[in-house]
């Protein structure tokens, strides 16, 4: 899976999410870094798992909803010292693919070659449903 994502993303996408993750872990910042598998849509699937960071993570996919309650769980969490200063994989349990399962062919993915614009998107999206997902609960 690991292979089959980097040869889809551009090296400079890569390389900026390793500056980026080593200008948080030389700060003094309290952080927690998201490491995300490919993303889809379903309301109804809320099912994800944390992956410590140094563990195979094999998930293909997870929903943008199951990201949302992540973020929400981890907001809410009594103990946050598994959360400090920590960079954990989110994906949806069982999805050990060699590529996602939405994926139906090579092109797909040529609209989404992340950017500044998608990414700034993502987290309104994410922010919106955290919203909802509050509302809901």
């Amino acid at each position: 899976m690991e292979k089959w994502t980097f040869d889809r993303l551009p090296i400079s996408y890569v390389q900026g999410e390793r500056q980026a993750r080593n200008v948080l872990r030389e700060s003094n910042l309290n952080y927690t870094i998201l490491r995300l598998p490919w993303l889809y849509n379903d309301m109804e699937n809320t099912n994800y798992e944390f992956i410590p960071e140094g563990a195979p993570f094999n998930d293909a996919q997870v929903t943008r909803e199951a990201v949302v309650k992540a973020v929400y769980d981890i907001l809410h969490a009594e103990d946050e010292t598994p959360f400090s200063r920590a960079s954990i994989g989110v994906g949806e349990p069982g999805t050990h693919y060699d590529k996602p399962s939405f994926i139906g062919c090579k092109d797909y993915l040529s609209f989404l070659i992340p950017n500044r614009k998608i990414v700034f998107y993502f987290y309104i999206e994410v922010l919106s449903l955290i919203l909802q997902y509050k509302n809901i609960l």
